[in-house]
């Protein structure tokens, strides 16, 4: 069953109500990011490519990071998918997650 954005499940809607809630919220650089997720950095930079993994924050010409909660969004949302055998739209997930 593959969802899009508009059909994601009320438990993954309620995930990002939540991540775009939060006031405070840790950066994370590269190695943490794509550690906290388990990937090795050149599959982290395709998902991100593709939009299945939430993408970095420019914090300056240089320099970027994830924020924290999108990454514990991204883990909560394959968690509930996996363990509700559901297949879900990452690329929706991310994409709600990331808007405004």
């Amino acid at each position: 069953m593959k969802t899009t954005e508009d059909e994601l499940p009320y438990e993954l809607k309620e995930i990002i109500r939540r991540v775009k809630e939060l006031a405070n919220d840790r950066m994370l650089r590269l190695p943490q990011a794509s550690g906290k997720l388990g990937l090795a950095t050149s599959t982290y930079w395709k998902g991100v490519k593709e939009g299945t993994i939430p993408p970095q924050v420019p914090l300056g010409p240089r320099i970027s990071a994830w924020r924290e909660s999108e990454l514990q969004a991204w883990i909560d949302a394959k968690t509930y998918a996996a363990r509700n055998n559901l297949i879900i739209d990452m690329k929706a997930f991310v994409s709600a997650l990331t808007s405004k």
